[in-house]
């Protein structure tokens, strides 16, 4: 960790727009081209954004562990369009909604999975105010996907939420609840 931080010192030297915007110098050491910092330029927008976790889902919105994933398969709910299968699961305990993603090798490539990945964490991180807490979700991604751009992922994520009845409830004016629409 020592090797990365001197790194990371030396590029601070190298690149101030980075100390500028609060960036973790640390995530320089992936860029593809080093010539950014070496000729003063400012680092691109999303890197900031990611780097600051504006783009990321955050950890707490995660599911990762198998315990998590098996116990939403076993006791959860399933519903399902041609692109993907949603399970949901309410948990007991208190804490913020999870999200765990599964892109099978049947769907494609690991470039083809991974951007299938991308996509659907950047459509349901936007959603994570409207999905009530204490709930686990799993999405699971089909073969139709593979060939999906993102505002059709979008808009069959909406329809599987929607379907499975996920979307937290608001109190209209008269009294009714309404489910978000995003």
């Amino acid at each position: 960790m020592a090797f990365f931080s001197k790194i990371a010192d030396e590029q601070r030297l190298n690149c101030p727009s980075m100390v500028k915007y609060g960036v973790d110098l640390r995530i320089n050491l992936f860029l593809p081209n080093k010539s950014i910092q070496n000729k003063g330029r400012k680092p691109p927008v999303w890197l900031k954004l990611y780097v600051k976790g504006l783009l990321l889902m955050r950890k707490e919105h995660r599911l990762r562990q198998r315990s998590d994933f098996r116990r939403v398969f076993r006791c959860g709910k399933s519903v399902a369009n041609r692109q993907f299968v949603l399970y949901s699961y309410a948990r007991k305990d208190n804490g913020p909604v999870r999200i765990g993603i599964s892109v099978s090798k049947k769907v494609g490539n690991a470039v083809v999975r991974n951007r299938i990945r991308r996509r659907v964490k950047e459509v349901v991180r936007q959603w994570t105010e409207q999905l009530p807490e204490q709930n686990d979700f799993i999405i699971i991604a089909r073969r139709p996907a593979a060939e999906m751009d993102y505002k059709q992922i979008q808009s069959s994520l909406r329809h599987v939420f929607n379907k499975g009845n996920a979307f937290r409830k608001q109190e209209t004016k008269a009294g009714k609840y309404r489910e978000y629409q995003k």
